[in-house]
């Protein structure tokens, strides 16, 4: 509409020009073809209807109408630089009575205010980077740490791969656990052989009494068939006797036969319990499972990292990263420093409310940390 109105406008001033022309043309000389121009130049051009349809009215929707605040085009030039927005947006504020102002005259109600700024600084803590964050002494000291580590991995890596300095560790592994094993053994014995000693006590008692009876009958009988010389000896012999003798003489009676009574059922139980592993032995040497053999053999070569105390010694004497290769270490090392990164971060900013780094600016924090 407005180009057609600025033809309009060009061709009603052309047609005011030849008019005024031919009109000084007529007052000059009376030239009957300046008359005849004029009648051919006709009336002033007028402005046509417009018959085209007007484009519809434009309406809000009830989101647009929600906004009380213009959204900025992408490529629009903004007001504060991104260097002095990051560094000062944490601390907006809205005005306060206690500023010094005459009056703070909001639009809103002073709640809903402050809860749009405060969301506002919430979602920019997320998406704007910290460009004067500096690594701190904390961070210095973990990183250095885990140098040390894998530095010292490192070279149990390559002695564990000489097959010299391999042989020597495995045998001072299993030099160590055969020392181990014996401990257990030996404190095994002696608590057993202490257990032995206690049981024996609780028993000596009715057993002397049923040794010492025993003893009296063997006596007894053995009297009756020894000889009357004999008898008339044994009998000087026993007046002659002291009560502390004849006391001495049952303890060692009753004593060696409670040694034979012990090591004869020790060596019972003990040819029983031979005779029970054998015939568990043969069992299950008749019922073996090949296959559970080997599936058992896999699992136990399938070490669960999260169970392994120590990773320089997984329990054979070899470290777990034995056989690493050097995208193994790559992929190590970027894990370790990506993990200190994420800390590093939440503990350098020291804001709460920054939960973490955003994906966008990942390479700019590692490439100030490390």
């Amino acid at each position: 509409a407005e180009l057609k109105l600025l033809e309009m406008q060009k061709k009603q001033v052309e047609w005011a020009r030849q008019k005024a022309e031919l009109a000084q043309q007529a007052e000059a000389g009376g030239d009957a073809d300046a008359a005849t121009e004029e009648v051919a130049l006709g009336e002033e051009p007028k402005m046509e209807e417009d018959t085209e349809e007007h484009p519809p009215t434009v309406e809000l929707t009830e989101e647009e109408k929600k906004c009380c605040f213009k959204k900025p085009k992408p490529d629009a030039t903004p007001d504060l630089m991104a260097s002095a927005l990051s560094s000062s947006f944490a601390s907006f504020t809205i005005p306060g009575d206690d500023e010094g102002f005459d009056e703070v005259d909001l639009s809103w109600p002073r709640e809903a205010v402050e809860d749009y700024v405060r969301r506002w600084v919430q979602e920019h803590k997320i998406t704007t980077r910290i460009d004067d964050l500096q690594p701190s002494e904390w961070f210095r000291e973990k990183w250095q740490r885990w140098r040390d580590d894998l530095q010292r991995w490192h070279v149990l890596h390559i002695e564990f791969k000489d097959p010299a300095k391999r042989a020597a560790l495995m045998a001072a592994k299993a030099k160590e656990e055969k020392e181990l094993a014996q401990k257990v053994e030996d404190k095994e014995q002696k608590e057993e052989k202490q257990a032995d000693q206690n049981g024996s006590k609780d028993v000596d008692m009715p057993e002397q009494k049923e040794e010492a009876k025993n003893g009296e009958q063997d006596k007894e009988q053995k009297d009756a068939e020894m000889p009357a010389e004999q008898k008339e000896e044994t009998k000087n012999g026993e007046q002659g006797a002291t009560p502390e003798e004849k006391d001495v003489d049952m303890k060692e009676t009753g004593a060696e036969a409670k040694m034979d009574t012990g090591e004869e059922q020790k060596s019972e139980s003990k040819e029983m319990e031979t005779a029970k592993e054998k015939k568990v032995e043969e069992e299950e040497e008749e019922n073996v499972d090949y296959l559970k053999e080997l599936e058992a053999e896999l699992e136990q070569a399938e070490n669960d990292v999260f169970e392994i105390e120590d990773i320089t010694d997984i329990g054979t004497g070899e470290p777990l990263f034995c056989n690493f290769g050097f995208e193994d270490w790559a992929l190590l090392s970027l894990r370790f420093e990506l993990h200190l990164l994420a800390h590093a971060f939440l503990h350098d900013c020291g804001d709460p409310e920054r939960s973490g780094i955003y994906p966008d600016h990942l390479l700019f924090y590692y490439n100030k940390y490390y």
